[in-house]
């Protein structure tokens, strides 16, 4: 749920109705992005991840610029954004967006990370180029994300996660703890019960399946109890990055995810929900100077 750096977004139409619709997943907006981009570099993998018909994370534009992967997971297909660095200094990093945005999200994030490390950034089930299956909900996107983890070379990896992406992060680090190295949450809030609004579908084409919405809002809506059991249970050093007064997320409740965190640290930059985008020099220099401890 971020402004992309690089592109006028502001001059979108789609801005004044994302702002419009606060709310529609875990209380912040979604980026109803109504333009397709295609790339030049695509590939598979197996389904076992023990023959890659391409390389994993070296198939990177000449120029510096991403590719796009199609990585089978086992009858469900996710479309990553890999940044190579060919000279790595750290471990991979994985880039988990918000609700509504696609792996371009991250854009000005990965551009940065990739000068010491390789990054995946992930469009999450029903986002962007990775299927549309119809059926959602936290637990099998972070599946997908662990599977995803599973085909990719041994060895530790720092995940990053905003909003959903997030929740779905703290999944993951519970469930493959010895994967994951470090870990970033921006924005993100220990679950509470609030009421429910069902939220109304922007007119257009949208990069994304809005049944996400439908299925995963009510997620949030009434959460599981079991959500600080998951936060106690993450055992990799995590930062949160709140968004601060101007974000719409309860920023009380972004801090009692940070104090419910075995290891977790809190860092506060006043931009709102979308820090990543808004701030992104000022978040960088945060989440770098995190990773490389």
């Amino acid at each position: 749920m971020g402004h992309v750096r690089g592109r006028r977004r502001n001059a979108h139409p789609a801005v004044n109705a994302r702002r419009s619709v606060e709310g529609w997943a875990i209380g912040t907006g979604l980026s109803p992005r109504v333009h397709v981009r295609t790339w030049r570099s695509e590939g598979v993998f197996s389904a076992s991840g023990e023959r890659p018909l391409r390389i994993w994370g070296l198939n990177a534009e000449p120029t510096g610029m991403p590719s796009m992967e199609r990585v089978d997971i086992g009858g469900l297909t996710l479309a990553i954004r890999v940044w190579t660095c060919h000279e790595p200094s750290g471990p991979p990093v994985i880039l988990l967006p918000a609700t509504g945005e696609t792996a371009e999200d991250w854009d000005c994030i990965a551009a940065g990370l990739r000068q010491t490390r390789q990054v995946y950034a992930v469009n999450l089930r029903g986002h962007g180029k990775s299927d549309w299956p119809g059926t959602y909900s936290l637990r099998l996107m972070a599946t997908d994300v662990t599977q995803l983890l599973d085909r990719m070379p041994t060895g530790q990896v720092d995940v990053i996660g905003h909003s959903l992406g997030g929740l779905v992060a703290c999944i993951v680090a519970v469930e493959r703890a010895e994967r994951v190295r470090r870990l970033i949450l921006e924005d993100v809030l220990l679950p509470h019960p609030r009421p429910a609004a069902a939220p109304t579908r922007p007119d257009g084409d949208l990069a994304f399946d809005w049944k996400v919405v439908e299925q995963v809002r009510p997620e949030i809506d009434d959460p599981d109890p079991a959500w600080a059991s998951i936060i106690g249970g993450i055992a990799a050093p995590t930062l949160v990055i709140a968004g601060g007064p101007s974000s719409p997320m309860p920023q009380a409740h972004v801090a009692e995810l940070a104090n419910t965190l075995p290891d977790g640290h809190l860092v506060t930059v006043d931009a709102g929900h979308l820090v990543h985008a808004n701030k992104p020099v000022e978040f960088q220099t945060h989440a770098s100077a995190f990773l490389e401890c």
